[in-house]
């Protein structure tokens, strides 16, 4: 093996570095020289870089997903509440961005929707459109509807006015109330609070109403029924209910006591009570 001397082993290396330096650097090369001189504002360029490349990769992701107007204004909201530990809230909200986009794309297959437009051509009372435009294009959190429970309620109230609107007046609030107004016109003696009225003779096939009863009174009375399965969905026992009608009792139920929508301390444990009624009323012939 022949040893190079001095002069011939330094020709060699000025050759080699010579043809390394034609040739083109690779990008790890010059990515790992910017993380050594680091960036103007004290991030190091390489994490900038990163950072920067990660920003851009995630707002294109979520542009290819959302396109209707005000869905940064949403996502901000989602990302919000997540911060502040209202992390049952920022599904809800989600759900709904997904919701306006498919109205966006001219979609409106969705239950809501679609519930909500077989409900507006029955409507004619004052406010009417605002009401149904916060279910169908929410943008004002908390008075719109971003929750699921929200926008069952907002159906609940739309019906309720319509029907004051046409001069319905069945419901049992404002038929305690014409009374009481009519009393007091008459200067007639108004009856106490604690005083002891006679039973109302049956009027209907259910206990109380499952939609508007506030939620500790409902919880009381889910509880109260003990082993009355009918009871315990706030229908009349002794009579032939429908399964439709079980059920859709049940539905209603279910959306207004679910744990995850209703924090109450007794929910789960009324919620648990419904459900096993439901099951026993549907497995019966």
């Amino acid at each position: 093996m022949r040893v190079l001397s001095g002069l011939q082993l330094m020709l060699f290396l000025v050759t080699a570095l010579t043809r390394c330096l034609a040739l083109r650097l690779p990008p790890w090369l010059s990515f790992a020289n910017r993380s050594q001189t680091g960036a103007q504002d004290g991030t190091p360029a390489a994490s900038k870089d990163l950072i920067d490349r990660s920003s851009r990769n995630e707002q294109n992701a979520l542009e290819t997903i959302y396109s209707y107007e005000g869905w940064r204004r949403d996502a901000e909201l989602a990302e919000e509440k997540h911060r502040a530990d209202w992390c049952s809230i920022t599904p809800h909200i989600l759900r709904t961005m997904r919701r306006k986009q498919q109205v966006h794309n001219g979609d409106r297959s969705h239950k809501y929707i679609r519930e909500l437009d077989a409900l507006t051509p029955t409507l004619s009372y004052s406010g009417w459109q605002d009401d149904a435009r916060s279910i169908e294009w929410p943008t004002d959190y908390p008075d719109d509807c971003y929750t699921d429970h929200c926008v069952e309620s907002r159906f609940v109230l739309m019906r309720k006015k319509q029907a004051e609107h046409d001069g319905d007046r069945s419901h049992k609030n404002l038929r305690e109330l014409d009374e009481l107004v009519a009393r007091l016109a008459k200067n007639m003696q108004v009856p106490s609070v604690s005083a002891p009225t006679a039973p109302e003779a049956p009027t209907s096939a259910v206990l109380w109403d499952a939609d508007t009863l506030p939620v500790q009174r409902l919880i009381e009375e889910v509880l109260a029924a003990k082993s009355c399965a009918l009871s315990c969905l706030g229908l009349r026992p002794h009579l032939i209910h429908p399964k439709k009608t079980i059920r859709a009792r049940f539905r209603v139920l279910a959306i207004r006591l679910h744990p995850d929508k209703e924090c109450h301390a007794q929910a789960t444990e009324a919620f648990v009570k419904v459900r096993a009624a439901h099951d026993r009323l549907m497995a019966s012939e």
